[in-house]
């Protein structure tokens, strides 16, 4: 087994419901986006956490327009690696920049997509 598929199936379940959490970086996804390459995958990594917390210091003090032109790059750099809920949390900030929910959703699904990252190395 490899170490991606061992991190893969040691994501943590929802309490009590007996379902896996998909975890917060879609690795067969990161695979066929590096086409398996462990150096390729650690840089574009690296460059989403890059990107991530840029993008985070960024939406702070920026307006409603600038937050939607942020989370849109957040968004492709998320779809990118298989971080979907990175992604899916980026959308809907897209969608309602004036919201401070979304905003919260989108710091923590970057968290925990940091997290998982760190995790990887």
């Amino acid at each position: 087994m490899t170490t991606e598929s061992a991190l893969s199936q040691t994501a943590p379940a929802h309490a009590g419901s007996g379902q896996s959490e998909a975890p917060a970086v879609d690795l067969d996804h990161l695979a066929r986006q590096t086409m398996g390459d462990d150096d390729v995958r650690r840089e574009v990594l690296a460059l989403f956490v890059d990107v991530a917390d840029d993008v985070l210091t960024e939406l702070a003090i920026a307006d409603e327009v600038k937050r939607a032109a942020l989370a849109h790059r957040l968004l492709g750099a998320a779809r990118g690696i298989g971080a979907h809920s990175v992604a899916a949390a980026a959308q809907a900030l897209e969608a309602h920049p004036a919201s401070s929910n979304c905003l919260s959703d989108l710091a923590a699904a970057v968290s925990s997509a940091k997290a998982f990252i760190a995790g990887l190395r």
